[in-house]
């Protein structure tokens, strides 16, 4: 997968903590907030966030930081169409990364998890 065009973080601190670690240690763009991350509602959140994707044509591939159970459910329904499709476990401070294709069904598609200390300095 490319360094994301695009990285989109929860405004909650960890996510944030996060984000400065791609950011710092593997050169990722700084992170923009969205709050469709915080949204409580999930299916408003998902609609958003694809609809978001989808219309920002010179993005090849973004990544979200944000939270469980959200986040593993998001990674759901672009592999299966459903929620509870696939069982997606993400690890605290993991980082799902997109392929974005406006063109697709969805505007975009599940690509990988990265967690971010892979990529600290030693």
């Amino acid at each position: 997968m490319p360094t994301p065009d695009q990285v989109f973080a929860s405004s909650w601190n960890r996510a944030w903590e996060t984000a400065r670690i791609l950011e710092d240690d593997a050169l990722w763009p700084a992170a923009v907030r969205e709050p469709l991350l915080e949204d409580a509602d999930e299916t408003q959140a998902v609609a958003g966030l694809l609809e978001r994707l989808g219309s920002m044509r010179s993005l090849r591939a973004a990544a979200l930081i944000g939270h469980e159970p959200f986040l593993s459910r998001f990674a759901s329904r672009l592999v299966t169409g459903r929620a509870d499709g696939a069982a997606i476990l993400m690890r605290k401070g993991a980082v799902l990364e997109l392929e974005v294709d406006p063109e697709g069904p969805l505007g975009a598609a599940f690509c990988s998890l990265v967690h971010p200390g892979i990529f600290r300095k030693r």
